[in-house]
């Protein structure tokens, strides 16, 4: 369902999303001590760099619940790599050891949590979650859902991706045209907003930069 409603989404946004499957389980950040999922990120962003004109400095991380917990450790352990991190109830945080949050360029993060949430209470996960980042001088965008249980509102995506638009100026929003058999394909010229998404159960390299684990 959640991928359902990326659907539609590179039309109306006008831009690329990948939305990948955790190979375990859930993220490999919680339930390997390899790092599967990161390897596998690795190859697929080469292929998506060698096919479609992503702008580098116009890429987010999405995330549902595990996935929300691990686009936050991989998009903030990267900063130099995703211009702003969406999380719906994430749990948690494991940046890169010894990493220094003040040395490098803060990603926006927008966090929204239902207060009804049976897994993550409010109080407990949500709350403490926003008040940390903001002390690590993140700019948080805090989202309730009220009477919200753990499953994600419906403007959470559209919110999610217009944070993200709202980041890159009107004028460099980039073209999709139609390709065979129905799915958009981005236009050679343009220089593309790029958004993974990372859903619940389920490093990236460019220009031979890679995704580092936490």
């Amino acid at each position: 369902m959640l991928v359902k409603a990326c659907r539609d989404e590179p039309d109306r946004r006008r831009a690329f999303f990948l939305v990948p499957r955790s190979l375990l389980p859930t993220w490999d950040l919680i339930a390997s001590s390899e790092r599967p999922d990161l390897d596998f990120l690795e190859y697929a962003y080469d292929l998506v760099y060698r096919r479609y004109p992503i702008d580098p400095a116009r890429q987010a991380l999405l995330g549902y619940s595990d996935g929300a917990s691990y686009a936050l450790s991989v998009g903030l352990s990267n900063p130099t790599l995703f211009r702003a991190v969406m999380a719906w109830a994430a749990g948690f945080i494991a940046l890169e050891p010894g990493f220094d949050p003040d040395a490098a360029r803060k990603p926006d993060v927008l966090l929204e949590y239902g207060t009804h949430d049976q897994l993550f209470p409010f109080e407990h996960v949500a709350l403490p979650m926003r008040a940390n980042l903001e002390r690590a001088g993140y700019t948080v965008q805090f989202r309730v859902d009220e009477g919200g249980r753990h499953w994600p509102s419906p403007d959470f995506l559209p919110e999610g991706t217009g944070l993200v638009l709202s980041l890159c100026p009107h004028d460099q929003q980039p073209a999709l045209v139609p390709a065979d058999g129905g799915l958009p394909a981005l236009a050679a010229h343009a220089a593309v907003l790029a958004v993974h998404v990372l859903l619940h159960d389920g490093g990236a390299r460019a220009a031979g930069v890679g995704l580092r684990r936490s």
